[in-house]
């Protein structure tokens, strides 16, 4: 009896606490480490609170940013609810809904290991990768994989090309490439209209982001938007890293870009859009496919390229019979877009080697040739891209159409041809495709001063280039893209095309990081 006491008394004391010189009851050790649960439990909800908070802040430039709740989960998925950016009055009147925001982690242990340091504990404890721990700034675990995923974006009035101008030129709820393009409405649609107008089932608007790594050095990152019932827009990218599970505290600046590609699959979406386009304009489909082709030859114009008849047959096979289409690097071996991307023009594409390759045609080499930049008007004047065309001669105005006085002289078809089926604004900065990749010495100007397109223009001068049409890079890594209204003191405004017509925003100074002329 008295042994079976001893060893009771002897199991307790493990649980006992040396606390400055005492020892504390053995009772003391779970009320501390519930006590230690709760602590790290509030402590990472505040983060991931933070967090959100910090991605909601990169567009408090539309007005009120706001969310219900964060939390996570015992599986290690990490979520935010109602997120909500809603534009002010003085701005553009809508709002940017997403009900949930969820990132599935490695699991629990992860979500517990991310608290550790802050309570002085070495990496070394719990993984084998010593070398973290010496690294003081090292704020998140390792991981092999990580997994966003923004649920049921409801994008309302808010043009793409000024929350996500690298992909503004891809339909947001589609996944199709110049989805509207050549369309009465030549806008994108909300994912509310594809029952009623194109017979398909309502996209989720989900846009998903997964991280991989490969080895120890190489980081597979993939974004995918759009809807299996219409069709997909799937974005990858290999970046070289020092470390590469260590991603989430590196810096993307030091990140070398290896490869990308762009594939569009097609699940039925190009077919129904042009037989809506078709019967709303009165044409045969053949017809429409046409004035699609010339639109985005329109639009495309503007960045300044032409490409040869067998890249527009490659194309016009997607867009008629819904063929998947693939654009992909192929900068050579030991060379990153970041060692190539201070090219222009021919230079640069020689360098990226791109190659476009649709089903059941053999890849061609994606070189365009470099023309002058002809900017598509910002004042209002045409409601679309179809308009414009008809305006400027491009197109035959059938007998129901507005007549414009000041068309230009017809300009034969092929001559405007300048397609870039992967090349959204912006690259340059992402490392993703070359869409601005245009020689400052033949780019137009549409306010008559003699500032190239790609120029950078000064802060203090931005008061001078009135009327012209920019790109404008923010600290914290977003692009807006508008012609210049107005330079005060302290903002600059931009007039930014909206889907119903136009809007101004004021960008502070103190946020921006630089202004490109386009």
């Amino acid at each position: 009896m008295a042994n079976k006491s001893a060893r009771r008394k002897f199991d307790l004391s493990l649980l006992e606490i040396p606390f400055f010189g005492r020892t504390l009851p053995w009772y003391w050790t779970p009320i501390l480490i519930t006590v230690l649960v709760i602590v790290m439990h509030l402590r990472f909800k505040l983060e991931i609170k933070d967090y959100t908070h910090e991605f909601l802040e990169s567009f408090d430039w539309l007005g009120e940013v706001q969310f219900r709740n964060s939390d996570y989960s015992l599986g290690g998925t990490i979520e935010s609810t109602d997120l909500e950016i809603v534009a002010s009055e003085d701005s553009i009147s809508d709002a940017i809904r997403i009900p949930r925001v969820r990132v599935e982690t490695p699991g629990l242990f992860w979500i517990i290991r991310k608290q550790i340091p802050s309570f002085g504990l070495s990496w070394s404890m719990f993984s084998k990768k010593a070398r973290l721990k010496e690294d003081s700034d090292n704020q998140f675990p390792p991981t092999d994989s990580l997994e966003l995923v923004f649920e049921r974006v409801d994008w309302g009035n808010i043009p793409m090309d000024q929350v996500l101008p690298e992909v503004s030129w891809v339909g947001p709820y589609s996944g199709a490439a110049f989805e509207a393009a050549g369309c009465q409405e030549d806008w994108w649609w909300h994912r509310s209209e594809f029952p009623e107008k194109f017979r398909l089932s309502e996209p989720a608007g989900d846009i998903r982001m997964l991280l991989t790594t490969e080895g120890e050095q190489i980081l597979n990152q993939r974004i995918e938007f759009g809807a299996p019932e219409s069709a997909h827009v799937i974005i990858e990218r290999r970046f070289e890293l020092e470390q590469a599970d260590d991603f989430l505290d590196s810096d993307p600046e030091d990140w070398r870009t290896l490869e990308v590609r762009w594939s569009f699959r097609d699940h039925g979406f190009n077919k129904a859009r042009n037989a809506y386009c078709a019967k709303q304009a009165g044409i045969s489909e053949a017809e429409f496919i046409d004035r699609h082709l010339a639109a985005v030859a329109r639009i495309m114009e503007s960045k300044g390229l032409l490409f040869d008849e067998r890249i527009w047959a490659a194309y016009r096979r997607y867009a008629e019979v819904g063929a998947d289409l693939t654009w992909q690097t192929h900068y050579g071996e030991g060379v990153a877009w970041e060692d190539v991307n201070d090219r222009r023009g021919a230079a640069l594409f020689n360098a990226i080697g791109a190659k476009l390759s649709v089903t059941g045609l053999p890849p061609l080499a994606y070189q365009p040739q470099v023309t002058a930049v002809r900017p598509l008007p910002e004042d209002g004047s045409v409601d679309s891209i179809y308009q414009l065309l008809l305006r400027e001669g491009t197109l035959a105005a059938p007998a129901e159409a507005p007549a414009f006085a000041d068309t230009a002289p017809a300009v034969p078809p092929a001559a405007t041809r300048t397609l870039i089926p992967a090349a959204p604004a912006g690259a340059a900065s992402s490392g993703s495709t070359p869409a601005a990749a245009v020689p400052s010495s033949t780019a137009a100007n549409p306010v008559g001063d003699k500032l190239a397109a790609g120029s950078v223009v000064a802060t203090r001068d931005l008061g001078q280039h009135i009327g012209r049409y920019v790109r404008v890079q923010l600290s914290g890594g977003r692009s807006y893209v508008g012609a210049i209204e107005r330079n005060a003191d302290q903002s600059l405004t931009l007039k930014v095309r909206l889907r119903g017509g136009s809007a101004s925003i004021a960008l502070p100074h103190k946020q921006i990081r630089s202004v490109t002329t386009i």
